[in-house]
């Protein structure tokens, strides 16, 4: 079919891409999918059904005259992903927003915790057991507690490259996003082809950080839950995400997450160092802020 997905926001994790779906969603010529994840291009039995069945799910209310938007987190980490991007539109412009790799494994920690994707209580133990969760563990594991691995950007997007040009590839920071929202947003606009539009509804931010009140709820949250899954069987896909959100959003606390040791910040940042020192030689970022923290 022509209605082809023209821009994707393809990660990373964490960095305020839910944000950034949302205030470019603003713009007349873009129409992008309510849920917070595309995930047509990273979940195989969805990939499986065709893009027929995930454009009738995800952009009902598209007008041919509208740009398409999407975004998944998993696409810069996912190589399929890349590939089934490439083979979907090869023209397509993609976004890719970074974090502070340290500050975003904490971060994705937290969030793994209260939707239900974690179980152990203590980040440290967390990451030590990462390299044995991605070689032997589950699926989910692979899928939703990489924090480290996630956070290797320029890795990241030397794959990306073998599919697309990097004219085709905008890198975007997320401190730039969260202080100066509105020049950010201008250069994707500018990067798009499109005219700039009134920046009304770009100061909210959204899927704010935050921890559980109950771990118990987030697990019965969790898609793998066996509740889910009979949830399915009876109840509309539009009044499951209903109750899903209601649901999370009293489980949330008004508070953020403690603060990353000090300690186990800089061991993470002596993991990232070389990393970083290669995304800014090859992309021309400068990431001092980064390195210097």
């Amino acid at each position: 079919m022509s209605n082809k997905i023209n821009i994707m926001i393809i990660g990373a994790e964490k960095a305020g891409t839910t944000s950034l779906l949302r205030y470019l969603s603003v713009h007349p010529e873009i129409s992008t999918h309510d849920e917070q994840e595309m995930t047509y291009f990273v979940n195989d039995e969805e990939y499986d059904k065709g893009y027929k069945n995930a454009y009738n799910k995800y952009f009902k209310s598209f007008q041919r005259d509208e740009k398409i938007l999407a975004k998944s987190v998993g696409c810069m980490y996912f190589p399929d992903a890349t590939n089934r991007m490439k083979l979907h539109n090869p023209e397509m412009r993609l976004l890719a927003l970074l974090r502070n790799p340290v500050d975003r494994a904490y971060s994705a920690y937290w969030y793994a915790r209260l939707m239900g994707h974690e179980r152990i209580e203590s980040f440290e133990e967390a990451i030590e057991v990462e390299s044995k969760r991605k070689m032997y563990g589950s699926d989910s594991e692979r899928r939703y507690n990489m924090y480290m691995d996630r956070g290797f950007y320029y890795k990241q997007l030397k794959k990306v490259n073998a599919y697309f040009k990097k004219e085709q590839i905008k890198i975007l920071l997320y401190d730039d996003l969260k202080n100066n929202k509105k020049n950010v947003i201008d250069e994707c606009f500018l990067f798009l082809g499109l005219e700039g539009c009134q920046d009304s509804g770009i100061v909210e931010v959204h899927n704010k950080s935050s921890v559980a009140r109950s771990d118990a709820i987030s697990r019965l949250m969790n898609e793998s839950n066996g509740l889910r899954r009979i949830a399915k069987l009876f109840i509309s896909p539009k009044y499951r995400r209903v109750i899903k959100y209601t649901i999370r959003n009293k489980n949330r606390k008004s508070y953020k997450y403690s603060e990353i040791s000090s300690v186990t910040k800089d061991k993470l940042m002596n993991y990232y160092y070389d990393d970083i020192c290669m995304l800014e030689k090859e992309y021309f970022i400068d990431l001092k802020h980064w390195k210097n923290r």
